[in-house]
């Protein structure tokens, strides 16, 4: 059972949607979590049934900030328990047992962190299933989780770390990259911080043993979003007919693909042209996917490499590399 929380920093960005679904697609998390949506219901609905969850539950920004959404896979998997302009909280229904998910979003404001803080520990004493929390908590639990010239206070490193271990929670491993959030890319005031996590209670990690925390990569925000792994993903078995795809168009081997076939199958009956001209764009068209999955995998790959570096020549690969993975992600999305 998977669960995705990203800060999106807008859903209004040409690239938000397409990046989501490519995200879903490739991830299938069973609960994703966006904060920061700059949002109201209609539209996160909409996005809902674009992404094919089942349910949803939002809070809507105020003016142009903030703004949260949970959406879930099965209706009858979860129940609210409750909400506010920095959480969600639900009641996770799971054969093997039930647990508690809730999505955190941070005061951003420095000012407001005792707020924060505050709020998980209410949060823990409102319950005592097996827990998670993730999201952004715009916090920072020791000084390996920023990299940067700008100090950060002792104050705040040590309210956020009393806040948790009053809370009973404990990170989940990150394998990846350790940053999640930069800024000041290409400028002597670059900074990189470790935002965005995963914090468990004992009994939940007892439940979960194997949970981990991944960093994925996407094409916008300043966020990265991560990926809370529980159970594997099983693959599907299920097997699709042909069907045509509006991305081909943008292909311009596409013409070719089909008068060849057709030429060459000239004297057979309709049927059986139309038939072996299907497997053929079904042939090309798996060769295209497969060369295209490579692709993505290259970029991102070169993405993560490229994380954390300063240089100009590194800004502009990372730059260009950005730019095609969203060509590929529009066309996705096309399809």
């Amino acid at each position: 059972m998977n669960s995705l929380s990203w800060n999106c920093r807008g859903l209004g960005h040409p690239l938000a949607i397409p990046t989501l679904s490519e995200l879903v697609r490739a991830h299938r998390p069973n609960f994703l979590f966006l904060c920061e949506t700059l949002a109201k219901r209609n539209r996160v609905e909409t996005i809902r049934s674009r992404l094919n969850f089942e349910g949803c539950f939002v809070v809507d920004c105020v003016s142009r900030s903030g703004g949260l959404c949970m959406f879930w896979k099965l209706s009858s998997s979860c129940k609210l328990l409750s909400y506010s302009s920095n959480h969600i909280d639900i009641h996770v229904f799971d054969p093997n047992g039930d647990w508690r998910l809730t999505a955190f979003y941070g005061y951003p404001d420095r000012g407001r962190r005792c707020e924060s803080w505050s709020l998980l520990r209410c949060l823990a004493a409102a319950n005592s299933l097996p827990w998670v929390v993730m999201g952004d908590f715009n916090d920072l639990l020791d000084p390996g989780d920023k990299r940067g010239n700008v100090s950060h206070p002792t104050w705040l490193f040590n309210g956020f770390r009393a806040a948790t271990l009053d809370s009973g929670l404990s990170d989940v491993a990150l394998v990846g990259y350790p940053f999640t959030w930069s800024r000041g890319l290409g400028t002597s005031h670059f900074v990189e911080e470790r935002l965005d996590r995963a914090m468990a209670s004992d009994s939940w990690k007892t439940r979960f043993p194997g949970a981990l925390l991944c960093p994925v990569t996407a094409t916008i925000s300043d966020h990265v979003p991560i990926l809370l792994k529980c159970i594997a993903s099983e693959p599907s078995s299920h097997k699709h007919r042909f069907r045509f795809e509006n991305k081909w168009c943008m292909d311009s081997d596409l013409p070719n693909v089909i008068r060849d076939c057709w030429t060459n199958l000239s004297g057979i009956n309709i049927i059986d042209r139309l038939s072996a001209v299907s497997e053929s764009l079904s042939i090309w068209a798996a060769g295209r996917n497969s060369h295209e999955r490579r692709l993505k995998r290259q970029l991102e790959e070169r993405i993560k490499r490229l994380q954390g570096r300063n240089d100009l020549l590194a800004i502009d690969s990372m730059r260009e590399a950005k730019k095609v993975l969203a060509d590929i992600l529009a066309r996705e999305e096309m399809h």
